[in-house]
């Protein structure tokens, strides 16, 4: 009876875990944009969190942990050039499950959007629960 009642308590805390998840995701307005072009990200989320998520841009070649943990302060190895390797993007809550932002890239290459997580706080490893990959030219 025991082993009964403590594979019920089992399967509730999974299920309770499980259905705290949703999906999330990135959609640019512009996925080819030329340096200093506006490009509007769009951030939606499967159901309205009672807080809000973040996006940040991680510049070609960087490492994506690194950068994201050290924005989100999320580390105890922050990235010493952040400023040069990523940002955080500005984002307004335009619905209650949908975010946007304008951003203008500063170089050429494969720039990572990420959202760092689906909670108000901590970062997904290796790379988010979001990402989107813009080739600025």
């Amino acid at each position: 009876m025991r082993s009964l009642a403590a594979a019920a308590a089992m399967a509730l805390i999974l299920c309770a875990s499980a259905m705290a998840k949703f999906h999330i995701s990135v959609a640019a307005s512009d996925t080819t944009p030329a340096i200093g072009k506006p490009v509007t990200l769009t951030v939606r989320s499967e159901r309205d969190p009672d807080y809000n998520l973040r996006l940040i841009a991680v510049a070609p070649r960087m490492n994506i942990f690194r950068v994201v943990a050290t924005i989100t302060g999320d580390t105890g190895r922050p990235d010493p050039n952040v400023a040069r390797n990523g940002f955080e993007v500005p984002l307004a809550r335009g619905a209650p499950d949908r975010w946007r932002g304008t951003v203008r890239f500063r170089s050429t290459g494969r720039w990572r959007v990420v959202v760092p997580n689906g909670a108000p706080v901590g970062v997904v490893i290796p790379a988010g629960v979001a990402r989107l990959t813009i080739t600025v030219h």
